[in-house]
């Protein structure tokens, strides 16, 4: 009798294993955006001192400042990436720092900017008197102060007295000032008269009055 032999029983055929090669993919070149500070010093009257440092560049220097807002200008980076400008400012408000910096690699990259706020606060009228002088001369005076540094400051004189009318006179480094007036010794020349002190951003001080009542009239 013959027999009749199964077939070797075949163990299944593992899955094909694929291998991946890893590598690192180079990127593109980027540069790193640069930056720029900016900060203000208040001199007399409406002058401002503008500076600032530009960095994270690989060369700061020889690079051109331009100053916009309520102050126009420009300045020019010195080897640190420091610059400074002294500007004459229309008024209160911001003002900007920009600049271009080529990329190492070429072509031009976003610039680099940056805003401050120029802010001010009110001078304060401390003393005003009104005072008789011989001849119907009247001394119109008092004192002031600020919380900046000034050389001078305008100080306006108006009042009921129609020989005062409005004035304007200039208020001394020490915050004094006086206006000396002769009246016309009638009715007319009585009355009140106010005062007060404007500064170089035309920002009013409080107001203080005194009055005027001429001996004999």
């Amino acid at each position: 009798m013959v027999q009749l032999l199964s077939p070797c029983t075949r163990g299944a055929r593992p899955a094909d294993r694929r291998l991946t090669s890893l590598w690192l993919e180079t990127l593109e070149s980027r540069d790193a955006p640069a930056t720029i500070t900016l900060e203000a010093v208040y001199g007399t009257g409406r002058n401002v001192t503008f500076s600032g440092t530009l960095s994270d560049t690989a060369n700061p220097s020889g690079k051109t400042v331009m100053i916009s807002g309520k102050a126009s200008g420009s300045a020019v980076t010195d080897s640190s990436g420091e610059y400074s400008v002294t500007l004459q400012a229309n008024g209160l408000g911001v003002v900007s720092a920009f600049v271009m910096v080529p990329p190492s690699g070429g072509g031009m990259m976003p610039g680099a900017s940056a805003t401050v706020t120029l802010t001010d606060s009110a001078p304060v009228l401390n003393e005003f008197d009104a005072v008789e002088l011989p001849d119907h001369y009247w001394s119109f005076h008092g004192t002031f102060t600020y919380f900046r540094y000034w050389e001078s400051m305008t100080v306006m004189i108006w009042g009921e007295p129609v020989t005062v009318g409005t004035r304007q006179v200039t208020g001394d480094a020490n915050g004094y000032f006086e206006l000396v007036v002769q009246l016309n010794h009638t009715i007319t020349d009585n009355g009140q008269v106010w005062a007060k002190v404007v500064s170089p951003w035309g920002t009013d001080s409080n107001t203080m009055t005194d009055l005027v009542a001429q001996t004999g009239v």
